[in-house]
């Protein structure tokens, strides 16, 4: 059968218990006082219990992360923006890469035309193929293409980041949700 329930000025131990109920008066709980020490200390109980509701209070703030929900959501929204501009960054890269390729092989399908011709026999057919093709600078062109290439990977680096700051953003949450689940029965809420 279950234990009888602790008597008008019986000891009763706290091994085991924490928080509030752990309190002992001589070895009593504030149920098993006489009753003259029982009215006073319910007298002080409530403060008692308003300290012990403070200090979980400040376990909980101490132990869990100080951000809003709404801050980190923000934050994630933040890194979804960078990511998207990103990657339009990386579009017109590529297109210019794309376009400056186009130019790059007009110039050399102009330029191995040209060289079948004789300069001096077919100097109008030249100058018609150079007014034909525009005389773009074809190493500029190159340069510009290998320091697109280099922009596209320095946005893949970038992009990696932004996805494991969304994801380390998104545990924050989840640690703030527990956060204010235990801070609720107290009224608190941070923010």
């Amino acid at each position: 059968m279950g234990q009888d329930a602790p008597k008008q000025g019986q000891r009763v131990s706290n091994l085991g218990i924490t928080g509030i109920n752990s309190i002992r008066i001589g070895g009593m709980t504030l149920e098993t006082l006489p009753f003259v020490e029982q009215a006073i200390t319910k007298q002080q109980w409530t403060q008692v219990q308003a300290d012990n509701a403070r200090q979980e209070v400040e376990n909980i703030l101490a132990e869990y992360p100080s951000q809003t929900i709404a801050y980190l959501n923000g934050r994630v929204r933040e890194c979804f923006d960078t990511i998207e501009r990103i990657k339009k960054m990386k579009a017109d890269q590529q297109r210019m890469i794309d376009e400056y390729s186009v130019h790059i092989g007009l110039c050399t399908h102009r330029d191995r035309e040209i060289a079948k011709l004789d300069p001096v026999k077919d100097e109008a057919a030249i100058k018609a193929l150079r007014l034909a093709f525009p005389p773009y600078d074809v190493a500029a062109m190159k340069q510009q293409i290998e320091q697109c290439k280099e922009a596209i990977l320095r946005a893949d680096t970038v992009i990696d980041a932004e996805h494991e700051s969304i994801v380390q953003m998104k545990q924050l949450i989840t640690k703030c949700e527990q956060r204010d689940a235990l801070l609720a029965p107290y009224g608190v809420k941070v923010g």
